[in-house]
């Protein structure tokens, strides 16, 4: 037996009967039963993937809550979900919610990382959740959600940060330990033993190559030498630091690829944070390259010499061993070029931007030909070495070719 049906939801469904399970099951329905204006009420998720609803449950199994969130009346499912414990507005917490189809947001989204965006956030009461892409910047959500769906396969699926408040993210939390702490002794306490002995071997080879290789080049140990007399002489008073290779190993993450923020040439560069909270980018010089070298001797030659607001600022470095480390300013907006050349990102930059850009670019290169103590020609200026900070403010970086000129 087929039916055909208007339902209360608006939606046009073809039915059949299953004598077996004494049960209507829906063969067809549009639109599709999410498609149903806030169809799961406020917070209600709709999932995509159910095609099978049972005739008279009215779309219910369709509709879930996010965690930490109660279905107001179970009945009801068109009532949606109520948080189990109200914000406190100060120390609340997100819960990522991946898949899931964005709400319409009315406000334009600002350009600013991922960080900055959750503290965005936070400082708003009203504010409820945020997402947060490359492409599309940080967006914020005020006020009751509506339409969520899961997006599987739906346009303009990501990662939703929802505010819930600490205690929950704390019962989340606990919720998770005994689950691990079986997986700890059974798979990976094993794994860990082995990883030890594989470990000790590691350092015993590396430690037997060390010995071999005897001592560094006398080319190299004499410029890292006039280097330091250099850097010694020059820049006493100014804020730059000589940090040890532990102290940006470690600042780094031990150099992890989720820290590294490209790759110019031979020299890789990576995101750190200092134990005081300051963000930096570290430059990581190939000695083995042939370049690094006189690069290295470059950038500790100019800084000392170049003090001005659009040209990025040199905080230190680190010497030791073959290790030659540059530490830059954090620059949280990337390089001009990462906006300039793609499609989705270019459109960020309004006329009012990219006039600051320019303005700065050209007061850089004047204070570099003109005002400085030297003349120097920078040579390598392209838009990946235009530097953008917090603010969208243009700083030129890599004075790795730049040369100097009497006046």
């Amino acid at each position: 037996m087929t039916k055909i049906a208007l339902d209360p939801n608006g939606s046009l469904n073809i039915s059949q009967f299953d004598p077996d399970a004494q049960l209507w099951t829906l063969l067809w329905s549009y639109p599709d039963s999410c498609d149903v204006s806030n169809l799961c009420g406020v917070f209600g998720i709709c999932n995509n993937t159910i095609n099978d609803v049972a005739m008279g449950d009215k779309g219910a199994s369709r509709c879930r809550c996010p965690n930490d969130f109660v279905q107001q009346d179970i009945e009801n499912f068109r009532k949606g979900c109520s948080r189990r414990t109200p914000l406190q507005c100060n120390g609340d917490g997100f819960i990522d919610m991946p898949g899931i189809q964005l709400p319409t947001i009315s406000e334009k989204p600002s350009v600013m990382e991922h960080s900055k965006c959750q503290l965005a956030c936070l400082a708003s009461c009203s504010c409820i959740a945020y997402a947060h892409s490359l492409s599309n910047g940080c967006s914020l959500w005020h006020g009751n959600l509506t339409n969520l769906q899961d997006g599987y396969n739906v346009s303009g699926a990501g990662t939703l940060y929802l505010r819930v408040a600490a205690s929950e993210l704390e019962s989340v939390s606990s919720s998770g330990r005994k689950g691990r702490r079986t997986l700890w002794i059974t798979v990976v306490l094993p794994s860990v033993a082995i990883l030890i002995f594989c470990l000790i071997l590691f350092i015993w080879i590396k430690r037997s190559k060390k010995e071999g290789r005897g001592k560094q080049d006398g080319h190299y140990s004499s410029m890292i030498s006039s280097t330091i007399k250099l850097w010694e002489s020059e820049v006493t008073g100014s804020h730059f630091t000589m940090f040890s290779f532990s102290q940006i190993k470690n600042a780094t993450d031990k150099f992890s690829t989720e820290n590294k923020l490209g790759e110019g040439g031979f020299d890789p560069v990576y995101k750190g944070n200092l134990p005081d909270g300051q963000e930096i980018a570290v430059k990581r010089l190939a000695t083995n390259s042939g370049q690094g070298l006189p690069e290295f001797k470059n950038e500790i030659l100019l800084i000392a010499k170049l003090q001005h607001r659009n040209l990025v600022g040199l905080l230190g470095c680190c010497i030791e061993g073959e290790e030659l480390l540059l530490v830059y300013e954090y620059m949280p907006n990337k390089s001009l070029d990462f906006f300039l050349f793609e499609n989705s990102r270019r459109a960020l930059l309004d006329w009012t931007m990219r006039m600051n850009i320019i303005e700065g670019v050209a007061q850089g290169l004047i204070y570099l030909h003109k005002h400085s103590r030297l003349r120097i020609v920078h040579r390598d200026l392209k838009a990946s070495n235009i530097l953008l900070d917090t603010d969208m403010n243009p700083k030129i970086s890599d004075f790795g070719m730049a040369r100097i000129f009497d006046p």
